[in-house]
């Protein structure tokens, strides 16, 4: 997994209380840091990294596929004591990035155009919002940050509150890591970042191929991929609210 991207950005957090808290993923650890992550952007997550661009809904997709997590830094003061989080309000995946059997590139152009869609999109809402990290899919091999990862994040995504998510569509398992050195989360929460006052996500988009998009039967047959898989799911997690 490879990313080009020029400098790390540090911020101050923002004060904003903590989410409430819909699901657990894991046993977050007891400490001042702490990572939150919408079930609005967990989806768009899975969607995008399980579709198959060629339409067949039942081939999940072979090549990496990779995109960046859109929320903040905030904290809040609970009983004297400064709790410090991530919040991951959306996801924004890069369906034109170069991608490979066990890679997936951002070039300079399609880096920049993803960042811009975003900020565009963040100017729009009026919101404190800003890229807080990325996410890739490990198809079939499992969920781990490579060498490679590794490097982007400490290059790239490098202090303390960035995010790294790992999708495998394949085993349907993901993870979160954090920080410079990729330090695995042994849990995060779930909230909703639409009751919580965010802004509603960007509706996901996802490339198809030129003879599948000159067919009408596409939007039937991305209804149909959606729906079974958030069938699947559903059944590892609860319900996951339409954010498309």
């Amino acid at each position: 997994m490879k990313f080009v991207i020029k400098k790390v950005v540090e911020v101050e957090a923002l004060r904003r209380p903590l989410p409430a808290t819909i699901e657990m993923e894991g046993e977050p650890a007891a400490g001042e840091f702490r990572v939150f992550l919408s079930k609005q952007a967990r989806e768009k997550i899975f969607v995008a990294g399980s579709h198959n661009p060629m339409g067949n809904s039942h081939v999940y997709r072979e090549n990496e596929r990779g995109g960046v997590l859109i929320g903040n830094l905030f904290y809040d003061e609970i009983d004297g004591e400064r709790i410090t989080y991530t919040a991951i309000t959306d996801a924004m995946p890069a369906e034109e990035a170069d991608a490979g059997s066990t890679h997936v590139e951002f070039d300079g152009g399609m880096l920049n155009k993803v960042m811009e869609e975003a900020n565009e999109h963040i100017r729009k809402t009026g919101h404190n919002l800003r890229i807080v990290g990325w996410y890739h899919t490990h198809p079939g091999f499992g969920v781990f940050m490579s060498g490679t990862d590794q490097n982007t994040q400490r290059q790239i995504y490098g202090t303390d509150w960035h995010i790294a998510i790992v999708f495998d569509p394949i085993r349907r398992d993901y993870g979160v890591f954090y920080g410079k050195d990729s330090v695995p989360a042994s849990g995060w929460y779930i909230f909703d970042s639409i009751s919580e006052g965010f802004p509603p996500p960007m509706k996901l988009r996802l490339r198809y191929t030129v003879s599948h998009l000159q067919n009408r039967q596409a939007e039937e047959d991305f209804a149909l991929l959606k729906e079974n898989l958030l069938e699947e799911f559903q059944q590892m997690f609860s319900p996951i609210k339409d954010v498309l």
